[in-house]
């Protein structure tokens, strides 16, 4: 494995209700329960779930946008939490991320260039390289765009080409890990895989890492090494991409892959979903014990087990498997 560049440990964060400048809050919203997560060098690390269950709050706090109240972040050896922004100026040049709206997350009062030098002019980077190319150029040409594109504007651009344009913003500080929080949900179909496949190039070519962040385990699938599922702020399944689509052990991953549509018309006419009951409760109100047993069909199934609202499971390594941990306290069922 290459050498691990972000280590998350225990991360807890959760945000205040009701509160105000004179009064403390009393109810808080748990957003993410005590998530571990690591990424190597030039890995991509799927983080899937439904809206709610906190994977772009943990992909925000990795960036210091949300703050933690408990945990560790890891940064290439370097402990994120507690550090002044001044501390963290410079390891802001090794994490960036890509958003999920290209429509919002450009200045429509800039131009391409300015769009791409802004963050080279902030880290007083060079804006010609060692070839005396011009590095806006470079960017454009590196994320499949025409550098004559420079002085436009966002607004003359397509969905698609927005996000090359922010792909490009990204990688102009030349990162080690960049953190792409749903970066296709808001473009077309046709244009999703383009989009992924421009990852996955840039990725092969620069050695970057990914945290790549979706709520559709289809998507997750050709772009991941690794996959972690999420829900309700914690994580319920970790495990090598080909090996948690081939078995997968929580009942909240079977649930999720069995929505995911199979291209075969038969195979798809044929086969069985798991349709999950009611929604997924409130970050504010969370159920006692395993935090999916309202939902679950396998605690059902085995006639409501007490253990399931009594005790939380821990994410355990499943048998002769280091590499596959599973947050169920009937995982061996779902072999």
């Amino acid at each position: 494995m290459n050498k691990v560049i972000l280590k998350i440990e225990n991360l807890s964060i959760r945000f205040p209700m009701g509160g105000s400048l004179f009064r403390k809050a009393k109810n808080y919203v748990h957003a993410v329960n005590d998530v571990s997560l690591e990424i190597a060098k030039g890995e991509t690390l799927g983080l899937v779930g439904e809206s709610g269950s906190g994977k772009t709050t943990v992909g925000r706090a990795i960036v210091r946008v949300n703050h933690p109240h408990k945990g560790s972040i890891i940064l290439d050896e370097e402990e994120l939490l507690g550090k002044s922004p001044k501390e963290m100026r410079p390891l802001r040049r090794k994490v960036q991320m890509v958003f999920q709206d290209p429509y919002s997350s450009l200045d429509p009062r800039q131009s391409v260039r300015q769009i791409l030098t802004e963050p080279l002019i902030t880290h007083n980077l060079p804006l010609k390289n060692s070839a005396g190319e011009d590095r806006v150029e470079e960017l454009l040409t590196l994320v499949g765009l025409d550098p004559a594109f420079a002085s436009r504007y966002p607004h003359q651009f397509s969905g698609g080409q927005r996000q090359r344009i922010g792909i490009a913003r990204a990688l102009a500080v030349e990162p080690e890990l960049i953190i792409c929080d749903e970066p296709i949900s808001a473009l077309d179909v046709s244009i999703q895989a383009q989009v992924v496949n421009l990852l996955e190039s840039l990725k092969e070519k620069l050695g970057i890492a990914y945290l790549f962040i979706a709520h559709d385990l289809a998507v997750v699938k050709h772009i991941s090494d690794r996959v972690a599922v999420m829900y309700l702020g914690g994580i319920v399944e970790i495990a090598d991409s080909e090996e948690l689509y081939r078995n997968p052990r929580h009942p909240y991953t079977r649930a999720l892959l069995s929505a995911v549509p199979v291209p075969d018309a038969n195979v798809e006419k044929l086969r069985q979903r798991t349709i999950l009951k009611g929604d997924i409760p409130s970050p504010t109100n969370m159920p006692p014990g395993c935090a999916f047993n309202t939902r679950c069909p396998l605690r059902e199934k085995l006639g409501n087990p007490s253990i399931c609202v009594e005790q939380r499971p821990q994410l355990v390594s499943i048998l002769n498997s280091k590499k596959h941990e599973v947050a169920c306290h009937f995982q061996e069922e779902n072999s």
